[in-house]
Formats: C-alpha cells, sequence, structure tokens
C-alpha cells in the first residue's frame, strides 16, 4: 500500500508513505479498501469514519501506474459506499484535488455533489493545490 501511495503522491498532508502508519489507521476507524489484479493490489482508497455524525471521509484514492485507465476508483468508491451504508453510514464526503479531473469525474459520476473549492490550501504532490469539496446523502 505504501509503495502504491509513494508512487502516486510524491507529498501527502499524512505520512501514508509510511506503513507503520497505514497499520496505525487501520487498528481507528480508518478503512481501507483495494482492487487487485491477481495477488497484485492495483488500486487503494480509504474510508476515515466518524461512527458519531453517521459520516465518512472517502480518501486515499491512488492507482499503480500500470493500472490506470481501468476505472478502478470508480468500482472502489461504489463499494465502500456500499459497505458504509451497511454500517448505518449516511454522509460521505471528500475533497478531491482541483487538478485532478479524473479524481473529481469519479465523485461526480457517483452522484456526488461540489460544494465548493479551497483555494491553495493542502500540500499535495510536492506543491500547493486546491481542492474541491463534494458530498452524498446515503
Amino acid at each position: 500500500m505504501a509503495k502504491i501511495y509513494a508512487q502516486v503522491f510524491e507529498s501527502y498532508p499524512f505520512p501514508i508513505h509510511d506503513p507503520a502508519y497505514i497499520a496505525k489507521m487501520m487498528e481507528q476507524d480508518v478503512h481501507y479498501s483495494g482492487a487487485f489484479r491477481g495477488d497484485q493490489l492495483a488500486a487503494l482508497s480509504s474510508a476515515e469514519i466518524d461512527f458519531d455524525t453517521q459520516s465518512a471521509e472517502m480518501t486515499d484514492f491512488a492507482t499503480d501506474s500500470a493500472h490506470t485507465g481501468h476505472s478502478l476508483s470508480c468500482l472502489l468508491l461504489h463499494s465502500m459506499e456500499e459497505a458504509l451504508q451497511r454500517q448505518g453510514i449516511k454522509t460521505l464526503f471528500t475533497i478531491a484535488r482541483l487538478a485532478s479531473i479524473p479524481m473529481n469525474k469519479t465523485f461526480l459520476r457517483l452522484g456526488y455533489h461540489y460544494a465548493g473549492t479551497f483555494i491553495n490550501n493542502t500540500h499535495i504532490t510536492g506543491r500547493i493545490e486546491s481542492m474541491n469539496l463534494y458530498y452524498k446523502h446515503l
């Protein structure tokens, strides 16, 4: 998982390049999902769940460069939505990199609503970027 994150993101707001960090998050209310080709992890994502508010942030989407172009993010997002709905989660949200057109399209295709843009607020992929906010009620 950490290898794919390191391949996709030069920098990230959290230390997702560190396997120990990922393991620690798994012990908390962060659920990771993966798409595999055979036994090889091709793409992954996570849902940071807040059971008190019945909400989850859909985040940390990354696809190994050898597996891009197969809509794996859409498959992961749909699968996570179904799992979260079974757990009683009512609201999903994300902040997606404004510059990542495919990721923005993924959320729009799956019925998320655009709620605004945070201008130059996140250090990711080696620079400061603007982020779009999306939400969806289940």
